[in-house]
């Protein structure tokens, strides 16, 4: 039974809808990302956010063990634009991090507000990638590169459609 999680994890990975509605983030969202709020951890470089969506980094510099999240309304657009992946490639990659047996754990999908407080309530090694709406005053926005969301230079600053 070592092992039940990763393979109900790869399970949800494979059972994962293949492309999903942008509805949420349109162009004129933005995309925050968030850890439990007694995280101390205030800002993150890029390159470490990277690492950690790859499963490279699992341990904040705090020594609790990182839990990932990501919410599936503005998955393709924080993949496209951190990793230059769909969604389609990060649950693959995933997989094969699984079966190789790597000690990283999958990201758990979340698509309700509830879901999301939950899932940070429960884990003080959470981390994850949201919209700003449903961010609650429970959890932290940590900022990027030394930027808020919303600030010139953000990372994740919404692009217009042209």
């Amino acid at each position: 039974m070592k092992y039940s999680f990763k393979y109900f994890a790869i399970i949800a990975l494979m059972l994962a809808p293949a492309s999903l509605v942008l509805s949420s983030v349109n162009g004129m969202d933005t995309i925050v990302v968030v850890v439990h709020e007694d995280n101390s951890l205030e800002d993150i470089s890029t390159a470490t956010l990277r690492k950690i969506y790859l499963g490279k980094i699992t341990i904040f510099p705090n020594g609790e063990r990182i839990v990932l999240g990501e919410v599936d309304n503005c998955s393709e657009m924080f993949y496209r634009l951190l990793l230059n992946k769909t969604p389609m490639n990060i649950r693959k990659y995933w997989i094969s991090v699984v079966f190789s047996g790597g000690m990283a754990t999958p990201p758990m999908e979340l698509k309700k507000s509830e879901e999301i407080k939950e899932f940070m309530q429960n884990n003080r090694g959470a981390i994850l990638f949201s919209i700003p709406s449903m961010v609650d005053s429970s959890m932290k926005i940590l900022m990027i590169e030394g930027k808020s969301p919303g600030e010139d230079g953000y990372f994740f600053n919404p692009v217009e459609k042209e």
